[in-house]
């Protein structure tokens, strides 16, 4: 009987491992074949903060509900990481404060605490923001993280603002903005711009195609002729997007 059990037991776990598996492949590896599946379950999967963690669930938007709705978490906690090319302006700071534009509402706030990141390259690779989007922030009790680093410039496009870091945070490229102008309304403006964009995609929010608006392209430092007409609020078909996102 004891050995029918083991048997048993070790049957259920067998088929367990390999049920784990193929989910954690079709979401993860981005084989061509296994996209369907990933296609159909991941929209319901991301949605369960449980199974998020255990498949390891970390791109852009995956973590859009912990965000948006106030359902699970009711408190938003944003870690600002800051290094020795800069720091956040108290525009954007207040933007945050104040539900990025109106995206985010929770009912028991939005707090700011801001932390030290050490040894930031003055150019920073691919394989430096990998390393940040690996590390998945612990949320305490009702509130949710969402993690924004300071760094210098993007190596492989030296004029970009901003980059999503996984699921949980995103980058603002300091150096690009700050060269970006002599004018400090410029500077203010473009990093405002980079952190409604970026917030954006966390948000599950896809590119548009509509000049003027904030989730139009990627956040690029603008020409000379197009400095001057940085959105820094987010148009009818940026929240369209969002909400569309989130239904």
């Amino acid at each position: 009987m004891l050995k029918k059990i083991t048997i048993f037991i070790l049957f259920i776990f067998i088929f367990l491992t390999i049920i784990y598996s193929f989910f954690y492949a079709s979401f993860n590896l981005g084989v061509e074949y296994l996209k369907p599946i990933s296609d159909n379950f991941r929209p319901y999967t991301i949605k369960n903060f449980t199974l998020r963690r255990v498949f390891g669930l970390n791109q852009p938007g995956d973590a859009k509900s912990d965000y948006y709705s106030t359902k699970q978490f009711t408190k938003l906690k944003v870690e600002v990481y800051r290094s020795s090319h800069g720091d956040m302006f108290e525009t954007s700071l207040e933007l945050i404060k104040n539900g990025i534009d109106g995206v985010i509402n929770k009912s028991e706030g939005i707090s700011i605490k801001q932390m030290e990141l050490e040894n930031v390259p003055g150019k920073v690779s691919d394989d430096f923001i990998d390393n940040l989007s690996n590390k998945i922030p612990k949320y305490s009790n009702n509130s949710a993280v969402m993690k924004i680093y300071l760094l210098s410039t993007y190596e492989p496009h030296p004029t970009l603002t901003g980059l999503t870091a996984g699921a949980y945070g995103f980058v603002i490229f300091k150096n690009s903005i700050e060269e970006s102008s002599e004018s400090i309304s410029i500077k203010n403006g473009l990093e405002k711009n980079t952190i409604l964009h970026e917030v954006g995609h966390l948000l599950g929010a896809k590119h548009i195609e509509k000049d003027g608006c904030v989730m139009d392209k990627i956040v690029d430092v603008p020409g000379k002729e197009r400095i001057n007409l940085i959105p820094t609020t987010y148009c009818f078909y940026d929240l369209q997007a969002i909400k569309d996102a989130n239904i």
